[in-house]
């Protein structure tokens, strides 16, 4: 009996031990968080692609915007490779110089104006967007500057000004709101 409580012990010793250690964090990084959104209106008809502005005209099929994370450096607190992982240390990192806090969970496309009689004002637009997979490369690749490039593959019930709110929210609960300009989309 003496020997299974010295068993136990040690195994509860040994186990609240590993837990502590995984848990612990061992070093201040620098990591990278999402502070806002960027977004651009462009004309892909050609390979250049025309950035549109406040009025400018557009067909509906080559109509794309793009969205760029505007990030921030924080301090974040770097787990250390252990046998226990804790909920609380979950930064990701991708290399060994880039960390990442955050991540995009959503993007939610809204116009002002009906856009067809399926989509009146205010509806969520997405089906009628192609949007890339928001997964890690993308994450990676925007923290290195680079933007997604969102695509309208659907045509507007007619010809009119239109003007879209983009909805981006993140794994923190982040959530970031901004508008493209008012561009006229041709049928």
């Amino acid at each position: 009996m003496k020997s299974c409580i010295i068993y136990a012990g040690s195994f509860l010793f040994i186990f609240f031990v590993s837990f502590y250690q995984g848990c612990q964090q061992s070093d201040h990084i620098t990591c990278f968080t999402y502070e806002g959104i960027t977004l651009s209106s462009f004309d892909i008809s050609s390979a250049e692609f025309k950035l549109l502005k406040e009025g400018d005209e557009v067909f509906a099929r080559k109509f794309a915007f793009s969205f760029e994370p505007v990030t921030a450096q924080t301090i974040c607190l770097y787990r250390t490779p252990n046998i226990m992982n804790c909920a609380y240390a979950f930064t990701r990192y991708y290399n060994d110089n880039i960390f990442i806090k955050d991540t995009i969970n959503e993007v939610d496309i809204y116009c002002v104006q009906a856009f067809n009689s399926q989509y009146p004002s205010g509806s969520v637009l997405n089906n009628l967007f192609e949007i890339p997979i928001l997964n890690s490369t993308h994450y990676y690749n925007n923290y290195q500057n680079s933007s997604l490039l969102i695509v309208l593959n659907e045509i507007p019930a007619q010809t009119d000004f239109y003007k879209f709110y983009i909805n981006v929210k993140t794994k923190e609960n982040k959530i970031f709101v901004d508008s493209l300009p008012t561009i006229k989309i041709k049928i």
